[in-house]
């Protein structure tokens, strides 16, 4: 983790079939959380965090966060590819995430399915509400207050993947 206020660059999007996936997403994390219910991250108070990944190695069955993962691909640098790895976050009302980063991938998403609040990204605070996706580096340190209502989010963690052979290709692309 890296100490002291820095400035993280958060880009902020809406994605635009909101309405028509949120249903599906808080089915689908409702369904997670019955199977799952011991399952929540250290980061997580008064909550519930899905495992990182917990779902990914199968066929999700929750074609709304394909659609979700298929409008963040084109948001990320294109040197290279990308692992999507994602899981949910769900906060009962006075519910908080702790400071954390996710240092191990480039990007972090993150995706506000119901609820509404704050986002603190650094120093910068971000509006979180149904459709808002905040993109910033995984570095960063950032956390969510506590919630008035009950919220749930979809983090998309984005780990660079550079295919053997590609390496060059990749340091070219940085150096420019």
């Amino acid at each position: 983790m890296i100490k002291g206020k820095k400035e993280w660059p958060v880009d902020v999007y809406y994605f635009p079939e909101a309405e028509r996936i949120a249903a599906g997403l808080v089915k689908y994390a409702m369904k997670l959380y019955a199977r799952w219910p011991d399952a929540s991250g250290g980061v997580a108070k008064e909550g519930w965090m899905s495992a990182i990944g917990q779902f990914e190695h199968k066929k999700s069955g929750c074609e709304q966060l394909t659609e979700l993962k298929a409008f963040v691909r084109p948001l990320l640098p294109e040197y290279c590819q990308w692992d999507l790895l994602s899981h949910f976050n769900i906060l009962w009302p006075g519910g908080e995430l702790l400071p954390h980063t996710h240092w191990e991938n480039q990007f972090v998403a993150i995706y506000h399915v119901q609820g509404e609040g704050e986002l603190v990204v650094g120093s910068k605070r971000v509006e979180t509400k149904p459709g808002r996706l905040a993109i910033f580096h995984g570095i960063a340190e950032h956390h969510v207050p506590k919630a008035e209502s009950a919220r749930i989010s979809v983090s998309i963690n984005c780990r660079m993947v550079v295919k053997q052979g590609k390496a060059n290709e990749l340091l070219g692309a940085l150096r420019k």
